[in-house]
């Protein structure tokens, strides 16, 4: 049990008989982990509080009997993170805190300590702010899905800062709202090890801003789902087993300038209808790809690193339809861009350069439209067409890779106004039963400028060969 003592008042008098203001009092409460404190214990020092009230805890361990629920606005203050801790075993949660507040808490540590289902701290409606705390041994059940995150906003508006959230089973912190008018700002934490489950997530309608954020070391970094829209910005997820972002569901809003690398999995998955925009992040040395577009998903990646990961820099399968945009694919284990199955969207402006396999890679019956690409010293082609794909590709540059564009299969792109030069053995190579259309390409210097097998049959319209080392169109048709 916790140690009390009684209600410090302040009361503080108007200047001068003429003042209208009536006194105001502030009431602080303080309390010892050895009993020596204002009350016997939290729970009752919360049931005498005024609103408003500050209740000050010393350093030691406050233990809880049963969950403690807070109905006021109160103040919690502890002598830091690692020196106070409010700690229960019971099921549900630690503490829950309900109604308007508002409520404050900081330099605290919540700790569940049992192996009952629970939540740690759960916040309900009105304003929290949570400043130097931390969040820890949340405990998930899997066949009821209750329990498990270590901070659980609902239709609040928080401030999470500085604070940590470890071993904890479902979530870190977890954001959920009905009304797109409550804010979260969630800010400077580190929300690492939590290994079976996610640093942060957003659900519901959540909006706000999570920013600055280290999400390392757990079973996903961010998830981003249902219809939430906030903003990510400047965090770091990296080293988490499966993806460092994921925007699953209807889901949108940003995620900018945040480092996402070394995950095992990848990097960002885009999921389900998400649409989220995705700018100048650093995308590297994930175990899959850099970002990863599935279902019917969509938005815009703009100027983000993809490099060094062991698959694609980009890779979109399903539906996906996003636009990508400036970005740089450097060095990745297969291709920079990947699109399979019947995706689709733009690619725009990309560098796409060293890339094991091919710049960009498009099969199966995907159709996307590739403008002003830059593809080049990939190990394989430029821009390949494989399967049944099809799509217009359009002034881009593909230099010094073994082909400029490979198109084989039954595939039959519009190739148009493309420059490719300097590539070992073909421009343009037509392989097995592929068809389409090469116009107006500018072809310079490659092994052979444009080949075509017998097999073969796409229309070649007023495409420009110069110094070609092998031979300038060689067309087995004729």
């Amino acid at each position: 049990f916790n140690s009390i003592r009684l209600i410090e008042t302040e009361s503080l008098a108007p200047e001068s008989p003429e003042s209208q203001e009536p006194p105001s009092t502030v009431s602080v409460i303080h309390l010892q982990a050895d009993g020596s404190g204002d009350y016997v214990s939290l729970p009752e020092a919360v049931t005498a509080a005024p609103a408003g009230a500050t209740i000050n805890l010393g350093p030691g361990t406050f233990r809880l009997e049963e969950p403690l629920v807070i109905e006021k606005a109160v103040h919690l203050k502890g002598a830091g993170m690692d020196l106070t801790e409010i700690e229960a075993d019971a099921d549900e949660f630690v503490v829950w805190f309900s109604g308007e507040g508002p409520f404050f808490s900081e330099d605290i540590t919540y700790r569940h300590a049992g192996a009952q289902t629970a939540d740690v701290v759960v916040a309900t409606e009105g304003e929290v702010t949570f400043e130097r705390s931390r969040f820890a041994g949340a405990v998930f059940d899997s066949e009821t899905s209750e329990g498990g995150k270590g901070l659980f906003l609902i239709n609040t508006t928080a401030v999470v800062r500085e604070c940590t959230a470890v071993n904890n089973e479902l979530a870190g912190i977890q954001v959920d709202t009905d009304n797109t008018s409550d804010l979260a700002t969630i800010e400077k934490n580190i929300l690492n090890d939590n290994p079976a489950g996610v640093g942060v997530v957003f659900v519901g309608h959540a909006q706000g801003i999570a920013r600055r954020n280290e999400c390392s070391r757990n079973s996903q970094g961010i998830i981003v789902t249902d219809q939430a829209q906030p903003t990510l910005e400047a965090n770091v997820c990296k080293e988490n087993i499966g993806n460092g972002i994921a925007f699953w569901g209807e889901s949108g809003g940003e995620a900018r300038e945040t480092d996402v690398s070394h995950n095992e999995f990848g990097g960002i998955e885009v999921n389900n209808s998400a649409q989220p925009l995705l700018e100048e992040n650093f995308i590297r040395y994930n175990g899959g790809s850099g970002i990863l577009y599935l279902g019917s998903s969509g938005g815009t990646a703009r100027k983000n690193d993809c490099s060094m990961n062991e698959m694609n820099g980009i890779d979109l399968g399903d539906t996906a339809q996003p636009t990508l945009e400036e970005n740089n694919c450097k060095g990745n284990g297969s291709d920079g861009i990947g699109y399979y199955t019947n995706s689709g969207g733009t690619a725009r402006g990309n560098v796409l350069t060293g890339n094991t396999r091919n710049g960009i890679s498009v099969r199966g019956d995907s159709q996307p439209t590739l403008l002003s690409n830059v593809c080049s010293g990939n190990g394989s082609a430029g821009i390949s067409y494989l399967e049944n794909a099809n799509g217009m590709a359009s002034k881009n540059t593909c230099s010094e890779n073994l082909l400029g564009f490979y198109i084989s299969e039954e595939s039959y792109p519009t190739v148009e106004e493309n420059s490719c030069s300097n590539n070992e053995e073909a421009g343009i190579y037509y392989s097995l039963n592929a068809t389409g259309i090469a116009r107006m390409n500018e072809i310079v210097g490659n092994g052979i400028c444009i080949y075509v097998p017998e097999t073969a049959d796409p229309e070649l319209d007023n495409n420009h060969c110069q110094d070609n080392i092998e031979g300038e169109i060689v067309d087995e048709r004729q």
